[in-house]
């Protein structure tokens, strides 16, 4: 086969005859399925499991710092050692003999050290020691800080290098420092490739936990780094604080989703002064209101605005919107999006058709 090398890239010869891709590149009724294990699960509101990762596939957790994530990476490690370990709701499904990797980037070797010991006593592996430990390591956990590495370009091999181990569930907390640059874009669509074939050689899942935008109220995940995820992973959820003490983690948000199963999950967790440590809370009713604190305020301008004027300019939709919720960041798309993907009239009972903007038109017909 003719190709032309230039630098890292392989251009082919569009003119050479010979078939480029192999028959694995395409989908027909030959392939066989490989099994799909429910690494993760979440309960919905009826109190069905729904699976949130299986193997080959990333679960991606969008938080602020100091809200909770590291907490909600370490139940999860502590879940897959022991079943019975509050997690938040979160219920992981691995055998006695599979393994879980945790790989820190943000703490000192102190922090690290507190945050073994919860995962000891959140998955009460001392009383069964003999069960859970080999000498003074838990069997089934690495838990290893990338923290340390002299150089951050050294994240990566070292990733490929630990998956090697043979791990069923890895765990990045947080994965923005895989990276020199949050913003590199080739830098970013290769790493999250390079996740994704890790995960399906491997034939395990990958937690990520990631900052989302600076004063982004959407809880978009930081960077190019973090829209890939977002695109690739099979689940992504936000975590926040719903009041001063507890904290919320749902796919019911902007940038949510759930591929394979339910998309409107929430749980949520506190910290217990007694315990020390975060414990799983119940979602009341109150606490639900304030996860949908904006849907709530975006239903109700729109009804305000549908009952005022038949249609809109885009232009005066935006400033209608950026008055009532003071929100000057926001653009026209945002709305837009919104309007379809809640189906806001629909759900409220209005007459009208979905909001459909046609190529060349101005108005915004409700």
């Amino acid at each position: 086969m003719k190709k032309i090398d230039i630098g890292a890239l392989d251009l082919r010869n569009p003119e050479d005859p010979e078939e480029f891709l192999d028959a694995s590149f395409e989908m027909t009724d030959d392939y066989v399925m490989t099994t799909e294990v429910d690494l993760i699960t979440l309960p919905d509101a009826d109190g069905e499991r729904i699976r949130v990762l299986t193997n080959g596939n990333i679960m991606l957790l969008v938080s602020p710092q100091g809200t909770g994530k590291t907490a909600v990476a370490e139940a999860i490690a502590a879940a897959a050692l022991n079943g019975q370990a509050d997690a938040f709701g979160f219920k992981v499904n691995l055998s006695s003999s599979e393994r879980v990797l945790l790989i820190d980037t943000e703490r000192t070797k102190n922090d690290m050290s507190r945050g073994w010991k919860r995962i000891v006593k959140r998955g009460s592996l001392w009383k069964m020691k003999e069960k859970y430990f080999t000498g003074n390591k838990i069997t089934r956990l690495k838990m290893v800080s990338y923290k340390f590495l002299e150089d951050i370009k050294d994240c990566i091999p070292h990733l490929k290098v630990h998956a090697k181990e043979g791990f069923r569930l890895i765990i990045i907390d947080v994965v923005t420092d895989f990276l020199g640059s949050i913003n590199d874009e080739l830098a970013a669509r290769a790493f999250v490739k390079d996740l994704m074939k890790i995960a399906e050689e491997s034939d395990c899942g990958i937690v990520c936990t990631i900052h989302p935008n600076p004063k982004d109220k959407d809880y978009k995940a930081r960077g190019h780094i973090g829209s890939e995820l977002q695109n690739k992973a099979e689940s992504v959820f936000a975590c926040f604080r719903a009041d001063d003490n507890t904290r919320v983690i749902t796919t019911d948000f902007s940038q949510g989703k759930n591929r394979n199963g339910g998309d409107k999950l929430n749980t949520a967790f506190m910290w217990d002064k007694d315990k020390g440590m975060h414990v799983s809370v119940f979602l009341s009713e109150e606490i639900k209101k304030k996860v949908n604190k904006e849907y709530l305020e975006f239903d109700v301008i729109i009804e305000t605005l549908y009952n005022t004027k038949n249609s809109y300019s885009e232009s005066e939709l935006l400033n209608a919107f950026k008055q009532e919720l003071n929100r000057e960041e926001l653009d026209f798309e945002y709305i837009e999006n919104y309007i379809k993907e809640r189906n806001s009239l629909e759900k409220n009972g209005f007459d009208s058709l979905w909001y459909k903007k046609e190529v060349g038109q101005t108005e915004v017909p409700f």
